[in-house]
């Protein structure tokens, strides 16, 4: 800079200024990178332990854990380059379909898979004012005596075992006092 300056070149001592300035942001952006993808990678561990923990098969683990690294590869390559002040508003944009389309995922997933459990809270609230604890009952093939009525579930106390039955099962079940 002292050279462009001592030589006239003021466009060039600008150049070198800008750079200089923007070293800075390259340094950050690509410190986010480092750690932001060992952190993904740690990640993708946790999950694959997860998944495979509960049960899933080893093929499902794997699918499982790298979308969730490249999830977070993504987003961490998004904001370096947003860091860079390169592609903002196109980043801006894919982080809201981004998270959008994620919050859509999770909402289908459990408004799907909490259909059951939500139709077995309904089903318990509505059977919880009909049932009375000690009440003796035939509800399907089963006749015993009403031990609780939670939740999600009814016991049934009969003379062998208890039987433990889903709310929304009793609710459709033809129940016989």
């Amino acid at each position: 800079m002292a050279a462009a300056n001592t030589l006239g070149w003021p466009q060039v001592s600008q150049f070198l200024n800008r750079i200089l300035a923007y070293l800075p942001n390259v340094a950050v952006a690509v410190i986010i990178l480092i750690v932001g993808l060992a952190l993904a990678g740690f990640i993708r561990d946790m999950v694959r332990g997860a998944v495979a923990s509960a049960g899933a098969a080893e093929r499902s683990a794997d699918v499982i854990a790298g979308a969730t690294y490249w999830l977070f590869a993504i987003i961490t390559a998004l904001t370096a380059l947003n860091q860079l002040g390169i592609a903002i508003t196109l980043s801006e944009t894919l982080y809201v379909a981004l998270f959008g389309s994620i919050a859509a995922i999770l909402a289908l997933a459990f408004g799907l898979g909490g259909r059951t459990l939500a139709g077995d809270l309904v089903a318990g609230w509505t059977l919880s004012a009909q049932l009375n604890e000690g009440d003796e009952v035939t509800i399907g093939e089963d006749q015993g005596a009403i031990v609780r009525v939670g939740p999600t579930s009814t016991v049934i106390k009969t003379k062998q075992k208890e039987i433990i039955l889903p709310n929304s099962v009793v609710a459709q079940s033809r129940i016989v006092r």
